[in-house]
C-alpha cells in the first residue's frame, strides 16, 4: 500500500482530519508500526481531531518516518519542512499541537492547548 497516497485521499475527502502515513524503519524497538499509528490517532482524538494512519508494507533500512496530511496537503513544521519526521520528533507536544490547530482552522496555526505540555510517551 503507499501510506502516503492514501494518507492525502483521507485528509482531501475528509477536511478538517489528519492522514498520517508511517513508513517503518529500524528504530521502532519493540513497538510495531501499528502501534505507533495507534497512539497517534489515539493523541489526536484527545486534542478533538479525528485522524486514520497508514502504513507502508515495507519497512526501511534508517529510521522511521512519520507525515501528516491535513486538508489536502502534507503539514509542514515552523521551518517550512514537509519531509516525514521522525520518532523523536512527532513526540514533540508542540509538533502535535500545531498539527491539531491547522486540522481545527485549515490555517498553520503554531499554538493550541489541546494537548498537554506532558511529553506523550509511545507505547
Amino acid at each position: 500500500m503507499n501510506a502516503s497516497s492514501s494518507a492525502w485521499d483521507y485528509s482531501n475527502q475528509n477536511p478538517g482530519k489528519v492522514g498520517i502515513s508511517i513508513f517503518p524503519g529500524q528504530d521502532l524497538g519493540s513497538n510495531s508500526p501499528e502501534e505507533v499509528g495507534n497512539w497517534l490517532v489515539d493523541a489526536f482524538a484527545t486534542a478533538g481531531v479525528e485522524a486514520e494512519c497508514f502504513i507502508h508494507d515495507e519497512y526501511g533500512s534508517k529510521g522511521t518516518g512519520i507525515d501528516f496530511k491535513v486538508n489536502s496537503s502534507s503539514w509542514k513544521d515552523v521551518e517550512g519542512r514537509d519531509v516525514p519526521f521522525n520518532l523523536n520528533e512527532v513526540r514533540e507536544v508542540s509538533r502535535l499541537r500545531s498539527v491539531v490547530a491547522e486540522a481545527k482552522t485549515g490555517t498553520a496555526v503554531l499554538t493550541s492547548a489541546a494537548l498537554t505540555d506532558r511529553e506523550p510517551a509511545l507505547p
